[in-house]
């Protein structure tokens, strides 16, 4: 039972707001994970928990976001 939990806790802890960012089409917003756990933290506190694993998702991602970042929309210059 307490590895099911434990399996349980870290799916559903697993950087979801990073998923469902770029899921959502947000491919090339540097950590917008981490940006919208931050922003939402205040309304629902389980965010706080989820925090960590956003931070990491999108360091994983962040080479893929500076390719993909449209740097003319993003007001980002070379």
């Amino acid at each position: 039972m307490k590895k099911l939990l434990a399996v349980l806790s870290v799916a559903l802890l697993s950087g979801c707001i990073s998923t469902v960012a770029r899921v959502e089409g947000c491919w090339g917003e540097p950590y917008i994970g981490t940006q919208l756990a931050l922003g939402y933290s205040g309304e629902l506190p389980i965010l706080w928990a989820d925090l960590p694993f956003d931070a990491v998702l999108d360091t994983a991602l962040l080479p893929v976001d500076l390719i993909c970042m449209p740097f003319v929309r993003n007001g980002y210059s070379h």
